[in-house]
């Protein structure tokens, strides 16, 4: 589904919907920085699959992640191709958080078709779209600083589905590095079941083919159900899983 030069545009359009963008670099690795509740926003990943780090760059990397104020973290595919990497950050004293997180694609096309139901579509978050990141069941702290990193993202709409004139589901697509890049997918509990992601989701893929975009692209952890079954229905397929390195 995704070929080797694939792996670079969607690392890059990830970090771009996270306001990371342009991202520190180091020869084959992507170095984000920025103080926010993602894991995406503040951990090393490579461009490519095929390449292992050797143990001087890993070195650099840590020390730029320090230098910055961050603890060192490494967002780490399962691929073969890094297995090399995997034997030398352990050695380092790394080990993996044990939450595995998917990388999910699709074909516009399929998501569009999702469903016709109606989402609203603004460039910015409004008070009522960010109060769904700080309903019940949500810690409202972490809530308002995930709300603040999205809305600081370039070229990104942010989609709401309203349950008697206030937000009960909401969720952001950003248009960058040719791939439509999915974030903030959240739904209050009480209007959970209704069908109001999907319609955001779809929303969000007809908004990229007007734009001229193909394909999105979204993360999720490996347990989540819920998600993972609405997003298998909106034709996404795994390309592949990652988890969080660190001390």
């Amino acid at each position: 589904m995704i070929a080797k030069g694939d792996i670079e545009a969607i690392e890059r359009a990830t970090l771009a919907g996270l306001g990371c963008d342009p991202v520190a670099e180091s020869a084959g690795w992507l170095m984000p920085m920025v103080p926010a509740p993602m894991g995406r926003a503040k951990s090393a990943v490579p461009t490519r699959h095929d390449r292992s780090i050797h143990p001087g760059q890993a070195d650099a990397i840590i020390a730029a992640y320090r230098t910055a104020g961050l603890d060192p973290i490494f967002r780490m595919p399962d691929a073969a191709g890094h297995a090399q990497t995997r034997n030398l950050l352990a050695g380092m004293g790394f080990s993996p958080s044990l939450r595995p997180t998917l990388v999910m694609v699709a074909d516009l096309d399929a998501v569009a078709q999702l469903t016709q139901a109606p989402a609203n579509f603004e460039t910015a978050p409004d008070e009522g779209w960010g109060a769904v990141f700080a309903g019940p069941g949500f810690d409202p702290v972490e809530g308002q600083a995930r709300v603040r990193v999205l809305a600081s993202a370039r070229n990104t709409q942010f989609g709401q589905v309203e349950l008697d004139g206030q937000a009960a589901a909401v969720g952001v697509g950003n248009f960058n590095h040719g791939w439509v890049s999915i974030h903030g997918m959240r739904t209050a509990q009480s209007a959970r079941g209704r069908g109001y992601a999907a319609a955001i989701l779809a929303g969000l893929a007809r908004i990229g083919l007007d734009r001229g975009f193909t394909r999105a692209v979204l993360q999720v952890e490996e347990g989540n159900w819920s998600a993972l079954n609405l997003y298998r229905r909106a034709g996404f397929r795994t390309a592949w899983r990652y988890d969080y390195w660190k001390v």
